[in-house]
């Protein structure tokens, strides 16, 4: 029972916690410097959503109708849709950026634009780096 309360209740809690600091850095040079935090902070994410499922389904335990299936099959969709995308566009920047660190200042702008450039970091120039 304990542990059914802390996936319910904590697990929602931790997300809310955590994306209180995800990163948005205004700038090369901080965008640079966070890459390691942008990195772990999606690893922790994506643990984070796959508890997220589970107390879902758990919700959803005992229940039966189609409500209930559609809310479970929509869970799995999103489960691994959504954090394939968001966990692949958030490491992968956070691994480039980390990695330009030890470039010239050139060579991080041109990261930095490639990065913003890539397929899956919603909006594109118009967005530091991540959302």
């Amino acid at each position: 029972m304990l542990w059914r309360r802390l996936v319910l209740l904590g697990t929602p809690l931790a997300l809310a916690v955590l994306e209180g600091f995800h990163p948005q850095p205004a700038d090369v040079a901080e965008a640079i410097e966070e890459g390691p935090w942008l990195f772990w902070f999606h690893m922790l994410q994506l643990l984070l959503m796959g508890l997220i499922t589970l107390a879902v389904y758990l919700l959803t335990d005992g229940l039966q109708g189609s409500p209930v299936s559609v809310s479970r099959w929509a869970i799995g969709v999103f489960a691994v849709f959504y954090s394939a995308y968001d966990a692949a566009a958030g490491i992968a920047t956070g691994f480039v950026l980390r990695a330009a660190r030890d470039l010239s200042t050139e060579g991080q702008i041109a990261v930095f634009d490639a990065a913003i450039d890539m397929p899956g970091v919603p909006g594109g120039d118009d967005a530091a780096v991540v959302r």
